[in-house]
């Protein structure tokens, strides 16, 4: 990592292609032939290593997050995530705790699409979905970003959970061109590191460096790439023309108690003849709500959601960020999608 990047994000911590998995519903995914990857162990900082004092970091399959069903049109925007953890758990917690380092790089053509209707999500144990995480970005050493964990206001390195309760960032990416790279380009390395964004063959690239305690010896990065599927017909999310932007005829509440979600959310969404809408609000994986309704005729269509009574007693008495994704497929015309995010409260 380059030698000005990460002893200030340290020192503000201390402040052949596989074949793509099977899929039909909207899904997370991998096409890498790779799947688990090991730095193998890191002795804590300030020690000799030994069985208490080291740490074995891992990552998993970078994934994309692709719904064949509507594929993110031009402009539109995909998710993309990468897991770690460390086998066993974190060893360096006397020493400051092991860091995680997560660089993306994005092929030309695609973008980071971090702002409000669209942020990072982060997830820490397999008993609560990832919500959404404040990050803070920095320019990383392979041509891509290097995003931060900002949870305490300043940026610092992400921790590292064990193997069951893996640590998960997902983040968007734009699509400004076609992409069809999905299960049909090849996962590379440039002598063992991550490729210039050119030479990606249209894959997203995630680099991973851990850090093993406050001080510790930076390991050399884990690479794993996915590759991505949209791009194609009208802009969306932007306001252009035929804009995802322009869906819904008035925008969305953002918040939204649990017991009015109960009765049900009404969303007015602009649809051509013959179109169906769809929207779902999700909180992390889970469905708190969705519909679908087809239109005989131009114009604004009326979808109510009516929240899934498990699904709400699950989100428990606290307050959580959904996300709402409204879709209309219109014959011989490309998907359109907008996405708000809309707070549940008990």
């Amino acid at each position: 990592m380059r030698s000005a990047l990460l002893p200030a994000l340290l020192a503000c911590c201390l402040a052949g292609v596989a074949p793509a998995a099977a899929f039909g519903e909207p899904a997370w995914v991998h096409d890498s032939p790779v799947s688990e990857q090991s730095s193998g162990y890191l002795p804590c900082a300030g020690t000799s290593g030994g069985a208490l004092d080291e740490v074995l970091p891992s990552i998993d399959y970078a994934e994309a997050f692709i719904d064949l069903a509507a594929a993110p049109p031009l402009g539109g925007v995909q998710l993309v995530r990468i897991q770690w953890f460390a086998t066993g758990g974190d060893y360096c917690l006397e020493q400051g705790g092991t860091g995680a380092a997560i660089e993306i790089i994005t092929p030309p053509g695609v973008e980071l699409a971090l702002d409000a209707e669209n942020p990072a999500l982060c997830g820490f144990d397999i008993l609560q979905d990832a919500s959404v995480c404040p990050v803070t970005t920095l320019p990383g050493d392979y041509g891509g970003t290097l995003v931060a964990d900002a949870r305490s206001g300043q940026p610092r390195l992400w921790p590292v959970t064990d193997g069951l309760n893996k640590t998960r960032l997902i983040v968007p990416v734009r699509l400004r061109r076609p992409v069809a790279s999905f299960g049909r380009s090849a996962e590379r390395r440039c002598n063992a590191l991550p490729c210039p964004p050119d030479q990606s063959g249209d894959r997203v690239q995630f680099a991973v460096r851990f850090v093993p305690g406050a001080g510790g010896t930076p390991s050399a990065p884990l690479v794993s790439t996915v590759g991505l599927l949209g791009g194609s017909g009208g802009q969306n999310g932007s306001g252009g023309p035929g804009g995802g932007a322009r869906l819904l005829a008035r925008k969305p509440p953002a918040r939204i108690r649990q017991a009015r979600l109960r009765r049900g959310l009404t969303l007015r969404v602009r649809v051509p003849a013959g179109a169906t809408a769809r929207a779902i609000l999700k909180s992390g994986s889970r469905v708190l709500a969705s519909a679908s309704r087809r239109a005989r005729s131009a114009g604004t269509l009326t979808l109510r959601l009516k929240g899934r009574r498990r699904a709400l007693r699950a989100l428990g008495g606290r307050t959580r960020t959904a996300r709402l994704t409204v879709r209309v497929n219109g014959p011989g015309q490309a998907a359109q999608r907008q996405i708000a995010s809309i707070r549940v409260i008990p």
